[in-house]
């Protein structure tokens, strides 16, 4: 039985003053005070001797998701030695607890739980924080692993992604990029992904390449990929896709590389209702990265007055709700306030302005929700067109129509009382 559970907690000061290494050495093992075991390990750093290695990398290992005991015996070991995870001594230490985690990126099951996708998280995330670069390979083949739960999958993908960086080992780079070329369309096709989160410029042209693969999945995500890392040299290629999804995939790109002008809009707006859930997507996040590049404006206009083509002015209303610029709100509310008016444009502003204030009334100002909330109900002048069969055509008349704008009114009310004010 240690002698720190019969007499309390060791006094780490008095162990320094005795210069008692053994002595701190067994202090990094009493768990039921972490600050005892961090001035154990900053003590023996300031000793720096070279027997305290192995204790301190045992204690690193075994707290390892502590990351106050993690950050001290870090600290201490670079005092020793700054090379000591490169040490026979140390290496078989960490070896010990890195190749179990190892085996355990390496199992996989028929029917995949939710407790084993957590403990192969668990495995990764240590890994990571060990940062041993022996586990990437196995890292890099664990991130292309489908679950057939895309919320399993994207989150699997995250932590490899996250830990892979932590490792910042060369090799997962050219391990992925190597991905790229396999005969399997999902290891292709989550390479591109991994390689676009990770942001390294070395996968640049290899995922030029991609963007002719047979498969448009993968197309498309080598296109998000290249607008994620940024680099220039993909805005040439990305211009040359004129067709179908992969074109929406490479606006996307454009337009994260900050070549707005390069980017056809109404061609954006249009995916909004493909039948391609990845196709609606790609268009939405497209459109939310257009709010402040002055697209808003031009979208704006159509989206009220444009009063012969219906279906591309509820395109821009809808795109105008994806982007949620909020410098519009005073633009919609004057259109609200006109004391004569089309349909086509009231019925636009209230739609877009409802709309906003469901999804984005926390980015709203206040005097603009002050403003909607005071919006009053009564009688518009509104314009109208009718078929006259004396002269055979429409003629234009403005008539009094009610105008009802409760809804607004509550839901800026609702935000404003949110807000305390």
């Amino acid at each position: 039985m240690s002698l720190f559970r019969l007499f309390g907690p060791p006094n780490v000061e008095k162990l320094k003053a005795k210069s008692d290494i053994q002595g701190l050495i067994g202090a990094l093992s009493y768990e039921k005070d972490t600050s005892v075991q961090i001035a154990a390990a900053e003590a023996l750093g300031q000793f720096g001797r070279t027997q305290a290695l192995e204790p301190l990398t045992a204690t690193w290992l075994k707290n390892i998701t502590d990351s106050d005991i993690r950050k001290a015996t870090v600290k201490a070991l670079n005092k020793i030695d700054p090379n000591w995870r490169e040490l026979e001594s140390t290496k078989s230490i960490i070896w010990n607890v890195v190749e179990p985690l190892i085996a355990t990126l390496k199992e996989h099951e028929k029917y995949y739980s939710i407790a084993w996708i957590n403990k192969w998280q668990s495995a990764a995330q240590a890994l990571g924080l060990i940062g041993d670069k022996r586990a990437v390979e196995e890292l890099v083949a664990a991130s292309l692993v489908d679950f057939n739960n895309n919320d399993w999958t994207e989150k699997n993908r995250a932590t490899m992604v996250q830990t892979l960086n932590e490792i910042n080992d060369p090799r997962a780079i050219e391990l992925l990029i190597e991905n790229l070329k396999s005969e399997e369309r999902d290891y292709r096709w989550g390479a591109a992904i991994i390689l676009g989160d990770i942001g390294d410029a070395r996968a640049v042209m290899p995922l030029v390449e991609v963007l002719k693969d047979k498969s448009e999945s993968v197309q498309r995500e080598a296109a998000i990929a290249l607008g994620k890392i940024g680099d220039p040299r993909a805005i040439a290629p990305l211009n040359e896709i004129t067709y179908g999804q992969i074109r929406i995939a490479a606006e996307y790109a454009l337009i994260l590389l900050n070549e707005t002008d390069s980017v056809d809009v109404w061609q954006i707006i249009s995916m909004l209702n493909s039948n391609s859930e990845s196709a609606r997507n790609a268009a939405t996040r497209a459109l939310g990265k257009l709010r402040g590049s002055g697209s808003s404006g031009k979208l704006l206009n159509t989206a009220l007055h444009d009063l012969i083509n219906a279906d591309r002015r509820i395109g821009a209303q809808d795109a105008l709700v994806v982007i949620g610029d909020t410098k519009i709100v005073k633009r919609l509310i004057e259109n609200l306030k006109q004391e004569k008016t089309f349909s086509e444009t009231l019925e636009g502003a209230k739609r877009v302005l409802g709309q906003m204030l469901k999804r984005i009334a926390a980015d709203i100002a206040s005097d603009d929700l002050r403003e909607i909330a005071t919006l009053t109900d009564g009688t518009r002048l509104v314009h109208e067109s009718r078929f006259n069969p004396m002269t055979d055509g429409y003629e234009d008349f403005f008539e009094p129509a009610t105008v009802d704008h409760s809804q607004l009114r509550q839901l800026a009310q609702q935000e404003l009382a949110r807000r305390g004010l």
